[in-house]
């Protein structure tokens, strides 16, 4: 039986009895010092110092016993425990002092007094440091405080600060908070249950007594996820006690710890289960799922004069809303020229909608096409363009929709536009693409072809 330990955690329960006797000799000699005949305060001082000096060699015994676990900071318990002893020197001190010289002045019993009280409360925030951590004290402290202080302002929901989703780094932003938050009482720098520390980034890979916390990429050997992971029932679940971790916090732990576990990684839809996504969307207010790629991006407006020139040309300019200037062209009459072809350029980077549908558009117009970085849709129906024409349309690296609904486009010319990584659907319909090839594609799942409804 380890013995010391047993008799150490009595530590917290004798700790408070000098404070109690030292508040108590301070409040007697003040009062005494308003009294003409000072001797029972005097004595009841002295008693009190007798009481403190007893009590506090008891809670040194204990705590000296308590720290052979050995799950402190050293440094902190070194001064924890050298404060402990200074109270009971400085105890016996008093005492002898106030036996020798039971009437001294007012200003001498202050002083004694003011270095008992800076003396306890100095022994005791250490104490606390070594069972709570150090910022404890300051979580739920007033912001104008923390800020004095120096400690870092979380003022977002569950205590954690998010910010921007593109720019949330799980560990900073989400794992490490979540750690602070229900953790680090019992692992921070100052106190290592089981040898652990959770308060800094490499501390997680650090091996305490159970195993490694987190192995990057490997989540079975991972020793912490398994501890929170466990049944609320087995005595070796974490946290053993307060608030556990929420479903949602275990599930992103579990995602980052299986993508790496790097202090730099962010979220990322392509390797995030729709759990997760639905997850984050409803406890963090995040939505990770893919967004259309015309919600992702900013241009300036145009300038107007060369929109109503295209609009002299026969195109139609709209934007797509009051605050969006991405544009949706068209042209509207029946024949286009290499005119029309090159005054899209003067607002080509706005373009993500172009319908040059039923307007005798060739394959060299088509190649003459200007640059449109922002191009996601073009509607080219019924038009005499080939496979030719194709082979231009794969420099727009955007382009998630076309239609090609009457044109001579053929097998060949659909095996050049899956290649286009962004694509998402093609209108075929009276094209040279064969049922065969459609059939083909179709069931690769990759891109829905639509053999039967124009844009």
């Amino acid at each position: 039986m380890e013995l010391d330990l047993f008799l150490g955690r009595f530590h917290p329960v004798v700790v408070h009895l000098p404070i109690g006797f030292i508040v108590l000799a301070v409040i007697i000699e003040s009062i005494g010092l308003f009294k003409k005949d000072r001797q029972i305060y005097n004595r009841i001082v002295q008693y009190a110092l007798i009481a403190v000096i007893v009590s506090s060699l008891i809670t040194v015994t204990t705590g000296l016993l308590l720290s052979q676990g050995g799950e402190y900071n050293a440094e902190t318990l070194s001064q924890h425990k050298w404060l402990g002893i200074g109270v009971v020197v400085y105890s016996i001190l008093a005492l002898v002092l106030k036996r020798k010289i039971p009437n001294y002045d007012r200003k001498h019993s202050m002083i004694i007094s003011s270095v008992f009280i800076i003396l306890v409360g100095l022994t005791g925030h250490q104490g606390g440091v070594l069972t709570h951590g150090e910022e404890y004290l300051l979580t739920y402290a007033p912001d104008a405080i923390k800020n004095m202080a120096g400690f870092e302002i979380a003022d977002s929901k569950k205590g954690i600060q998010l910010k921007n989703q593109d720019s949330i780094l799980i560990y900073k932003d989400i794992v490490q908070p979540m750690f602070v938050q229900k953790c680090t009482s019992c692992h921070n720098n100052d106190k290592q249950k089981g040898g652990l520390n959770l308060l800094g980034y490499k501390d997680l890979f650090t091996e305490a007594e159970s195993g490694y916390p987190i192995v990057q990429g490997i989540l079975e050997e991972s020793e912490l996820f398994r501890r929170i992971s466990l049944p609320l029932n087995n005595k070796k679940f974490m946290p053993p006690k307060g608030k556990p971790l929420s479903y949602s916090e275990i599930k992103i732990l579990e995602y980052w710890i299986n993508t790496g576990a790097d202090s730099l990684a962010v979220f990322d839809h392509k390797n995030m289960t729709t759990e997760l996504l639905q997850l984050m969307i409803r406890d963090y207010n995040l939505d990770y799922n893919p967004r259309p790629y015309i919600e992702t991006i900013v241009v300036e407006e145009v300038d107007q004069q060369k929109v109503a020139l295209l609009t002299e040309n026969g195109f139609s300019v709209n934007r797509l809303g009051e605050d969006n200037f991405l544009l949706d062209v068209s042209y509207d009459q029946s024949i286009i020229g290499e005119k029309q072809i090159e005054l899209l350029k003067q607002i080509g980077e706005n373009i993500t909608f172009l319908n040059l549908s039923n307007c005798r558009l060739t394959d060299d117009m088509l190649a003459n096409l200007p640059e449109l970085s922002h191009l996601t849709k073009i509607d080219l129906h019924s038009n005499p363009i080939s496979d030719n024409a194709i082979q231009q349309l794969q420099k727009y690296m955007h382009l998630e929709v076309i239609n090609l609904y009457d044109t001579e486009v053929s097998d060949q010319g659909l095996k050049l536009l899956l290649n286009i990584e962004s694509l998402q659907r093609l209108y075929l319909w009276k094209t040279k693409v064969t049922q065969q090839m459609i059939d083909k594609k179709v069931n690769s799942g990759n891109v829905l072809i639509d053999l039967g409804v124009a844009i």
